[in-house]
């Protein structure tokens, strides 16, 4: 136990090594050692391992599922997270796993999880940590390369890659809402969206959909195309959309030029813009007839 926290640079105290003791009585101080020393091989990670980390490696522990070694692994890398985010600050970002650091970038990057992660919301925050480092572990080749990483992986070919885009939902993700939580969908005539808290989301207390609960309420899961702005200038587009608004305006102007020669004693152009405005009037009413 001593060699155990050495290794660690740690130092057990008394009442704590007696815990361990007691805890180990069962057991035979071979198969304790073996344990110590298969940890030491395989552990990853540079923080003292807990009575619970060496359990697995004694006689008699029930192997773990795949899926509960991965959520292990997240958990445990959560923990140095956060130890590093209240020791570091966001100006000292301290080196990670090549799945962590995808994580902590998926997540808006360092600084913005330092200035944001509260003590209250650590549950919350872990769940979700957990949840996209198991979905992007094993794709350490291919994150943070974007569609080029991908496009490299297939041409030396990546069997991981290939397995990856044969399904466009990755293994382990709700298939209704990609695992987000949520589903986004439009109606039929209308731009905006609404957002529907899928069956897998735990957090949300009200109705929960399926896509094919929505699809029968009517709900399309593509975005409409939006309509193309008319082409012209702002007064080009008024014009083509309130001709009579246009063409009102222009006989009050004209008939101001009247009154204004009328006024001036100039009766002989005032009648012929008039009788012009008039021959104009029932082309109009002509043409709408």
């Amino acid at each position: 136990m001593q060699a155990l926290a050495a290794n660690y640079n740690k130092v057990f105290e008394p009442n704590l090594l007696g815990l361990w003791m007691r805890l180990l009585a069962s057991y035979s101080v071979a198969d304790v050692e073996s344990a110590v020393i298969a940890i030491v091989e395989t552990r990853p990670y540079p923080t003292m391992p807990t009575y619970a980390d060496l359990r697995k490696y004694l006689p008699g522990t029930k192997a773990l599922a795949t899926e509960d070694v991965s959520a292990l692994k997240a958990q445990q890398e959560f923990d140095l997270v956060w130890q590093a985010v209240c020791q570091h600050g966001s100006r000292n970002e301290p080196l990670f796993s090549d799945t962590t650091a995808a994580v902590l970038r998926s997540l808006g990057g360092w600084q913005a999880i330092c200035q944001t992660w509260q003590e209250n919301e650590r549950h919350w925050k872990e769940k979700e940590f957990v949840r996209l480092w198991q979905l992007y572990e094993g794709k350490e080749y291919l994150l943070g390369a974007g569609a080029q990483g991908v496009s490299t992986g297939l041409a030396l070919g990546a069997p991981e890659a290939t397995a990856a885009l044969e399904s466009p939902v990755p293994a382990g993700v709700c298939p209704e809402c990609h695992g987000t939580g949520w589903i986004t969908a439009w109606r039929e005539g209308k731009l905006t969206s609404s957002a529907f808290a899928c069956t897998c989301n735990e957090y949300w207390t009200g109705k929960r959909y399926t896509r094919q609960e929505l699809a029968a309420d009517g709900w399309l899961f593509t975005e409409p195309k939006r309509p193309k702005k008319q082409p012209g200038t702002f007064r080009q587009r008024r014009t083509q959309a309130f001709p009579a608004l246009r063409k009102d305006f222009q006989q009050r102007i004209a008939q101001m030029e009247i009154d204004a020669l009328e006024s001036a004693g100039q009766t002989r152009l005032a009648s012929e813009k008039r009788a012009a405005l008039q021959r104009q009037q029932e082309a109009v009413s002509q043409a709408i007839a």
